[in-house]
């Protein structure tokens, strides 16, 4: 049954293939979109699909996708500057969730207050006294 499968993976005609591929497509097309745009809208847009000449974004909110509705012949000039894009003659906005990329921290941590440090040294204190017990 495990040689089945990988067999049938290994075809690079498979479904499974081809839907690999096309999440490839769109998430390769998405960096480029999304290298182009105003930075601020970044973590509130994704490239959902292409195709038929059709572009379709999914928007964390509709006040957001509203505003972009307004932006839309702007955002499709810049998906006509992506060679991949350019048979696009439509852009649709739809309301959605995704897992967001999770932000880096940017701010480091805060160094540990007196009440911690007393509390790091007696827990060591309790540690060395149980090893030594057993």
């Amino acid at each position: 049954m495990a040689m089945q499968i990988a067999n049938y993976l290994a075809k690079k005609q498979n479904s499974l293939n081809n839907i690999v591929l096309r999440a490839q497509k769109l998430r390769a097309l998405e960096r480029l979109f999304l290298a182009r745009i105003d930075p601020s809208l970044k973590n509130h847009i994704r490239l959902a699909d292409v195709s038929g000449g059709n572009a379709v974004f999914l928007v964390d909110s509709p006040a957001r996708a509203s505003q972009l509705h307004y932006n839309s012949l702007h955002l499709l000039e810049i998906l006509k500057s992506i060679p991949a894009t350019r048979d696009i003659v439509k852009i649709r906005f739809k309301t959605g969730y995704w897992q967001k990329e999770p932000v880096p921290e940017t701010t480091p941590p805060k160094p540990a207050g007196a009440a911690t440090k007393k509390f790091s040294q007696q827990r060591q204190r309790l540690r060395a006294v149980l090893s030594q017990k057993q």
